[in-house]
């Protein structure tokens, strides 16, 4: 269901269990989005895990039952900070009713 693959064509700095690199990678040209399966799933959408402190993995995206019926799936991002970019991943939030 989900596919990850090894990124190795980044140059990557460690530093307090953080990964830093010269440029975000850019995702497969060929991710697509499959239809939806049913009314309750919501896309989440791909991303890059952090795999032993060392290298990021490529995930694709996929639709997920979210954990409430009122759970909003925040996209991960790339954020730029003096010693590189580095992941902060996705996740789900529940709003405040």
């Amino acid at each position: 269901m989900v596919l990850l693959f090894a990124v190795s064509l980044f140059a990557v700095t460690c530093s307090d269990a953080q990964v830093y690199l010269k440029t975000p990678p850019t995702s497969p040209a060929n991710a697509k989005k499959p239809p939806q399966p049913n009314k309750f799933e919501v896309w989440v959408p791909e991303d890059w895990a952090l795999v032993e402190n060392k290298r990021y993995l490529y995930r694709e995206g996929y639709w997920a039952f979210p954990p409430t019926a009122k759970s909003v799936y925040i996209p991960g991002r790339w954020e730029k900070m003096p010693q590189g970019y580095y992941r902060i991943p996705g996740y789900w939030k529940n709003p405040h009713y």
